[in-house]
């Protein structure tokens, strides 16, 4: 092997190296790969959606909003209803009415950082 090639072939490994472990912490610390949450009121389906790293979409029957518009619609939701992953449904129905007085369906899907998928699903009795 050609001795000049060895350095190159060294940083190229070297620089693999690190933009696997910097893409790996990255996908840590961002949060949620995915959640949808759809919620059924009086005959309306709404959904608010998030895929990582920026997709946001919020659906109220069939008007479809995305983007800021849609950010600021599901950051909203997800900070009234504290989504986490050991989160008890109850508590998020009931802080949900806040918004949804009138709910009678929630359909939440999450999935973390590690693939792990969360499901809670609530229909009034």
């Amino acid at each position: 092997m050609n001795n000049k090639l060895i350095p190159i072939i060294l940083s190229m490994g070297f620089l693999f190296l690190f933009l696997s472990a910097t893409t790996s912490s990255a996908a840590n610390v961002m949060g949620p790969l995915s959640f949808r949450v759809t919620i059924t009121e009086q005959d309306v389906t709404y959904e608010y959606e998030f895929d990582n790293p920026d997709y946001y979409e919020y659906e109220e029957g069939n008007h479809v909003e995305r983007g800021a518009e849609a950010k600021q619609k599901v950051t909203r939701l997800v900070s009234l209803i504290n989504l986490e992953e050991d989160a008890a449904i109850d508590a998020m129905v009931r802080e949900l009415k806040q918004i949804h007085p009138n709910v009678s369906k929630v359909d939440i899907r999450y999935m973390n950082e590690e693939n792990k998928l969360y499901t809670w699903v609530w229909t009034e009795e």
